[in-house]
C-alpha cells in the first residue's frame, strides 16, 4: 500500500485526477483477483471541476482567422461547429464519413482507441458543406482523418491562440462554445444533449446551468417589458 500511495502521488503531479483514478481502479481490480490479502487505502486526488471559459465572438473570429488554411483548421472546426470532444476528433476514420453524415463511433486517447465515452455518444451528425470540403482536402496519411496526438493537438491550439492574440483557452472550450451558441440560438436541451453525446439532458443542464439561468432571466426581463 505504501508503494502504491507513493506511485499515485508521483503520477498525480502530471496526470489528471481522472487518469490517476482509472489507473488505480485497474490496479485494485487486479490485486483483488491475484492478491486479495492486500488492502489498499490509497488517498486519491480530488476531481477538479473546471470553470467553463467561453470565447467571445471576437475571440472566436480571431481563432477561425488564425487557423484558416492550415492543417489545424479541421480539428478546431469539428469541435467548434459540431461540439466534438478531442478524443472523438482524433478517433475519426475515413470510413466514418458518409457523404454529408459523420459517424461518431470511437475515441482515441493516449492509451489507445476505445469506445465512446457513453453508449449515447455513438451518434450520427450532419456535416455542413464547409466541413465536408475541409475533410475532402485533408491529407490521407493513414486510417485516421486527424493524425495527431492529444498533446500535439493541444499545443497546436495554444499556438493558434497566441497567433490570434487572445487569452489562453482549453481545446475543450470549443465544445462548450458550440453548446452555448446552440442554446442561445434556440436549440432545446434534449436535442443538444443528443448532439454532443451526453448520457442525459440532466447532464447537459448541470454543465450549462449558467447559460440556461441567464436565458431564463433574459426571458423574464423580456416578458416584464411586455
Amino acid at each position: 500500500p505504501q508503494i502504491v500511495q507513493r506511485s499515485i502521488n508521483m503520477m498525480a503531479r502530471n496526470k489528471s485526477p481522472k487518469t490517476v483514478r482509472n489507473a488505480h481502479g485497474l490496479l485494485s481490480a487486479t490485486l483483488a483477483v491475484y492478491r486479495p490479502d492486500i488492502a489498499l487505502r490509497t488517498t486519491l486526488p480530488q476531481k477538479v471541476r473546471y470553470e467553463i471559459s467561453i470565447p467571445s465572438d471576437d475571440d472566436i473570429g480571431a481563432i477561425m482567422n488564425a487557423c484558416r488554411g492550415t492543417e489545424n483548421e479541421l480539428p478546431i472546426m469539428l469541435a467548434l461547429w459540431l461540439g466534438l470532444r478531442m478524443s472523438e476528433i482524433l478517433g475519426l476514420r475515413w470510413e466514418d464519413v458518409d457523404g454529408d453524415v459523420l459517424h461518431i463511433r470511437r475515441a482515441k486517447v493516449d492509451e489507445g482507441v476505445k469506445t465512446t465515452k457513453t453508449y449515447i455518444s455513438k451518434r450520427d451528425l450532419d456535416l455542413p458543406e464547409y466541413l465536408q470540403n475541409l475533410i475532402a482536402v485533408a491529407p490521407h496519411n493513414g486510417e485516421y482523418i486527424v493524425n495527431l496526438s492529444r498533446r500535439a493537438l493541444y499545443c497546436r491550439f495554444q499556438t493558434i491562440c497566441k497567433k490570434a492574440g487572445i487569452q489562453h483557452y482549453r481545446f475543450h472550450d470549443l465544445r462548450h462554445t458550440f453548446a452555448t451558441m446552440a442554446l442561445e440560438h434556440g436549440m432545446d436541451v434534449k436535442t443538444l444533449s443528443a448532439t454532443i453525446g451526453h448520457v442525459s439532458s440532466a447532464t447537459t443542464l448541470d454543465i450549462y446551468s449558467h447559460i440556461t439561468d441567464t436565458m431564463q432571466r433574459q426571458a423574464a426581463v423580456h416578458i416584464d417589458r411586455k
